[in-house]
C-alpha cells in the first residue's frame, strides 16, 4: 500500500485538471493506497521566496505542506499549463517548501544530499493546445523544469500525462481521457 499526496494547482476546484486528478484518486482508492490532496489555492503563504535577503519564517500551510510530502512516497501533481509553463503558484509552492534543509542540504560537496530520496512524483496537465505541439514546437518546459527541480531534491518523476486541447474536446473525449486517468492512478499495486 502507498501513501500518494495529490497536489492540485488550479484554482477552479471544477475544472477538467481536478476532474483527472480525482479519477486518478479513484483508481488508487480501488486498490486501497492512503491518498491525501492538497489544494494550493486554498493554502495561505507568500509566494515570494525571498533567498538570502532575510529570514523568512515558514508559514503554517507550508510547514503542513512539508509534512505531506515526507508522509508520501508518491506525489501526483495536478495543474493546467498557462502560458507554456505551470501556474505561477505551483512555481512560488516549490520555491517555499523544497527549501534547504527540507528537501536538500550542502555539506561539504558541492552538490546537495537529496533529502527526498526514494519518493517519485508524475503530472497530470491539461491544455488548451494538442500536447503533440506542445511537446515539439514550445519544447514541454514544465516536463524539464518540474524533473529537474525534484530531481536536486531526490524525487524522480516518472511520468507526465498531458491533455488537451481540453476547451475543444468533446465530451466522449473528455470521458476517455478521465478513464485514462482512472487507469494510471490503477497501475499502482
Amino acid at each position: 500500500m502507498k501513501k500518494i499526496l495529490i497536489i492540485f494547482s488550479n484554482p477552479d476546484k471544477k475544472s477538467f485538471g481536478t476532474s483527472l486528478g480525482k479519477s486518478f484518486i479513484e483508481g488508487l482508492k480501488y486498490n486501497k493506497h492512503k491518498v491525501k490532496e492538497l489544494y494550493l489555492y486554498d493554502l495561505n503563504f507568500d509566494l515570494r521566496e525571498k533567498g538570502n535577503i532575510e529570514k523568512q519564517i515558514l508559514e503554517e500551510d507550508i510547514k503542513g505542506s512539508q509534512k505531506l510530502i515526507l508522509w508520501a512516497d508518491h506525489i501526483v501533481f495536478c495543474y493546467p499549463i498557462w502560458w507554456y509553463n505551470f501556474p505561477a503558484v505551483l512555481k512560488g509552492f516549490f520555491d517555499r517548501t523544497l527549501q534547504s534543509g527540507f528537501a536538500f542540504e550542502y555539506k561539504t560537496s558541492l552538490l546537495p544530499d537529496k533529502l527526498l530520496k526514494g519518493k517519485t512524483a508524475e503530472a497530470l496537465v491539461t491544455m488548451d493546445a494538442p500536447p503533440i505541439f506542445y511537446k515539439f514546437v514550445i519544447g514541454a518546459k514544465d516536463r524539464s523544469i518540474l524533473k529537474n527541480m525534484l530531481a536536486f531534491c531526490g524525487v524522480k518523476v516518472i511520468s507526465h500525462n498531458y491533455f488537451g486541447s481540453v476547451r475543444k474536446s468533446s465530451d466522449i473525449i473528455k470521458k476517455k481521457w478521465l478513464n485514462k486517468s482512472y487507469k494510471l492512478g490503477l497501475r499502482y499495486k
